[in-house]
């Protein structure tokens, strides 16, 4: 019997951009521009509908305004909304691909530090949560390494 099991996303980085109509958090002012840009020849503006039509892996999709635009790591570009978005991406420092906040569930303080354990892909922590990880390594015998991301 083969029974679901679970499994957890890969950390990659990948690029992404969200479209904002005017009207929305860009402060009245639509970002179409720069969304077709991205996009290339992979989507386009309609303007009948007022949304991007994209052309993913899965046939023609479409982004309304607020919806992010993920480019993936083969180059297919997806539509994804807003709230799937925030709770499967977190951002990164361009110039480092460094983590910006600290992995820890609920913290928002900036990820200061990048922890790595044996095994496991490093995170980034803040300067709270990185001393907590080296004492517990410490305490459990595991060889914990940290590098200072600022």
């Amino acid at each position: 019997m083969n029974a679901p099991r679970k499994f957890r996303k890969k950390p990659v980085v990948i690029e992404a951009i969200q479209f904002l109509e005017a009207g929305s958090l860009s402060g009245f002012k639509s970002n179409r521009v720069e969304v077709a840009a991205f996009l290339g020849k992979a989507g386009h503006y309609d303007f009948d509908t007022g949304s991007f039509l994209i052309s993913t892996l899965e046939g023609t999709m479409q982004a309304v305004w607020d919806d992010w635009i993920i480019k993936g790591v083969k180059g297919e570009f997806y539509p994804c909304k807003p709230d799937i978005f925030e709770a499967t991406y977190e951002e990164v420092d361009a110039a480092t691909e460094e983590l910006v906040v600290c992995c820890q569930d609920n913290c928002t303080k900036p990820a200061e530090y990048r922890v790595f354990w044996p095994g496991q892909p490093s995170k980034g922590m803040c300067r709270e949560h990185s001393d907590k990880a080296v004492v517990a390594g410490n305490v459990l015998g595991c060889y914990v390494h940290v590098e200072v991301l600022r």
